[in-house]
């Protein structure tokens, strides 16, 4: 699978196993611009065998939509396509993107991430308990996801914890988020 980029490689990008960027042009006027090259690596941990992703990855098939009516929705409909079953769920604000771009840091790739906004729904409920999840951690302080739904999470299922990641600010709450995924990678 190619995957082309118009703009900057990301570092994780080019140190993940089964990724391999190369130029497009071996002399490029434009250094931004760019191939990657997706190998899917069936040992590779982090990749749910299972997965609607990873039968993607060993098929032909070269792009596919994943969508849902709202940015919520569209969270679910991709845990759905990586994971059949995620121990660790990350929950984030759908009305601030900050720390759910953070959250990709956090997850490597294990874990789903699933949008809160403003309530606690029955698909998100149906969601964590489809993935058996046991532990949560909720990115952002109670502004961005309150402690009401923090308490409705604590009722639902297996869960056997539930923590949250915040700063004083969302530049805070990055760092946090960034030094927690240090710690436990």
């Amino acid at each position: 699978m190619v995957l082309t980029s118009t703009g900057p490689i990301l570092a994780d990008q080019v140190t993940s196993p089964g990724v391999e960027t190369v130029l497009s042009d071996p002399k490029p006027k434009d250094t931004n611009k760019s191939e990657i090259i997706v190998s899917p690596d069936a040992e590779d941990p982090k990749l749910d065998p299972n997965s609607s992703l990873a039968k993607f990855l060993s098929s032909d098939q070269t792009s596919m939509r994943i969508s849902g009516p709202g940015r919520v929705e569209t969270s679910i409909e991709i845990s759905r396509f990586e994971n059949t079953k995620s121990k660790t769920v990350i929950l984030a604000d759908a009305r601030n993107y900050p720390d759910a771009l953070a959250a990709s840091n956090l997850t490597g790739g294990r874990y789903s991430v699933i949008l809160v906004q403003n309530q606690l729904t029955q698909a998100i409920i149906n969601e964590i308990v489809r993935l058996e999840a046991q532990d949560l951690i909720i990115l952002g302080g109670t502004n961005s996801i309150s402690e009401d739904i923090e308490r409705g999470l604590a009722n639902i299922g297996e869960i056997k914890s539930i923590s949250r990641i915040a700063g004083e600010n969302r530049y805070d709450t990055c760092q946090k988020i960034f030094n927690h995924a240090k710690k436990n990678p």
